[in-house]
């Protein structure tokens, strides 16, 4: 040992030899007592790389694990054992878990540590804590395998992680072998990339519905363990929710949507919200349903009142009809139900136009004389347009369609019985009340102002400017 001290730089010197003078009773007795080669001459190389904190390790093993403090003497790999005393000293780990961790890795073959190294040196004070934490077939699996990947270096930031429970950790591991074959490799890749959130996804589904997903991402040569990386990325956490709510026939349209279309479909089944607004969301709304719809936008199904493109998040109203089936009504279609049936445009060139009773006077060039309607709906424009998806809604729910419009007469308020939502397939092009004692609308055919007297529509216009 003194060869060793007087070929280091003085301050070193005085380092290393003010290690040994700050030994407790416990760290000495151990270098008197223990059967490995040159103990001291080995706490010398280990002050000299540790300093400080490689003499606490090893005062506190060598009262509760002498095992472990000879493996911590013993280390060949200067910069492990300089990690491993690290993640001690800043409390990554406690003493049990440090005698855990070097009993662990001195236990391995000459491979299996040169693996432990690699592991450490890429994770820092995370590779000591998943030596330490990790259930012990999950180490030898990891040390076992010959290199470090990407899942191995997940491992270990996740048994780094204080906020992430190491039993939901062990489940997941357990789950992952025992899917075995490629469905293993997608359930490793989902975890490697990302993180917590894979493995609560993977904790949070059921084995089968796992099964059947990994299963049908391996036989669909479009699909890969991208897709269901992008669905849990993009659902915030909810991923195995929905999964839930969709049946397994419908998991690849769910996995094929764009991601933005995915939280799309998350805010709807599992918050209940469209553009953070609950109002007019259908909680019993079926997963299958959303999932359809949205898949049927991204096809370009669906067009607007001027044949343009909709898109899924246009969306502003989405329900369940009495026969099960999906129904939405978009943003257009709220617009052009705004305009024709509030502000009266294009009356004059369409057949009848039934118009809310908003107290306003109508004038059109193509209209014989101006009207001015009931004042039973007296509110601003964002609340009338807020009126048009509640009726909507309301009738979505409790008529099914008959292919070209739906009619309900259960709503009585603002002199309005009757609504009509005229449907092209699951999509609502218009929504204009059809019955009610404050209803009025123009016949361009007759060229009259008309209204409801309760059984017939008959010839009114009370207008005097």
């Amino acid at each position: 040992m003194s060869a060793k001290l007087n070929d280091m730089p003085g301050p070193k010197r005085q380092r290393t030899t003010e290690q040994f003078d700050q030994l407790d009773s416990d760290g000495s007795d151990y270098l008197g007592n223990t059967d490995i080669n040159d103990p001291t001459l080995k706490a010398t190389d280990l002050f000299e790389n540790t300093g400080p904190s490689g003499r606490r390790a090893l005062n506190d093993l060598a009262e509760s694990d002498q095992d472990a403090a000879d493996a911590l003497l013993q280390m060949d790999d200067a910069a492990t054992q300089r990690r491993f005393t690290e993640a001690y000293e800043s409390d990554s780990v406690d003493s049990d878990e440090l005698a855990t961790a070097l009993n662990r890795y001195n236990g391995r073959d000459s491979d299996g540590r040169d693996t432990a190294n690699d592991l450490i040196a890429q994770t820092g004070d995370d590779g000591s804590e998943f030596l330490a934490r990790a259930d012990s077939d999950t180490v030898d699996e990891v040390i076992a395998d010959g290199g470090v990947d990407e899942y191995d270096r997940s491992l270990a930031r996740l048994y780094g992680d204080d906020s992430v429970d190491s039993a939901r950790l062990s489940r997941v591991e357990d789950t992952i072998d025992d899917l075995g074959g490629q469905k293993k490799e997608i359930a490793k890749d989902l975890v490697a990339k990302t993180d917590e959130a894979g493995v609560k996804f993977i904790d949070e589904t059921a084995d089968s519905d796992l099964r059947a997903l990994f299963g049908q991402i391996n036989s669909e040569s479009d699909l890969g363990s991208g897709d269901v990386i992008r669905l849990v990325r993009s659902t915030d956490g909810a991923a195995a929710e929905i999964l839930d709510e969709v049946s397994p026939g419908r998991y690849t349209d769910l996995l094929r949507l764009r991601g933005s279309n995915q939280r799309l479909a998350k805010n709807i089944l599992i918050d209940g919200e469209i553009n953070g607004k609950s109002r007019f969301v259908d909680s019993s709304v079926d997963g299958d349903e959303v999932v359809r719809i949205a898949r049927n936008f991204e096809r370009g199904r669906y067009e607007g009142p001027d044949g343009q493109t909709l898109d899924f998040d246009d969306v502003r109203v989405i329900g369940e009809q009495p026969n099960g089936n999906g129904m939405f009504v978009p943003k257009q279609s709220v617009d052009h139900a705004f305009e024709r049936h509030v502000l009266a445009d294009e009356i004059s060139t369409k057949g009848q136009t039934s118009l809310f009773p908003t107290g306003t006077v109508i004038r059109d060039s193509g209209v014989d004389s101006p009207a001015e309607l009931p004042n039973s709906m007296s509110l601003s424009n964002r609340e009338l347009r807020n009126e048009i998806k509640d009726l909507a809604f309301r009738t979505i729910r409790n008529e099914n369609h008959n292919g070209g419009d739906a009619s309900y007469d259960g709503i009585s308020r603002d002199g309005i019985e009757e609504v009509t939502i005229n449907v092209d397939g699951p999509k609502v092009d218009s929504v204009y009340p059809t019955r009610g004692t404050s209803v009025r609308r123009w016949n361009n055919e007759a060229r009259r102002w008309e209204k409801w007297d309760g059984s017939n529509w008959v010839e009114w216009n009370n207008y005097s400017p």
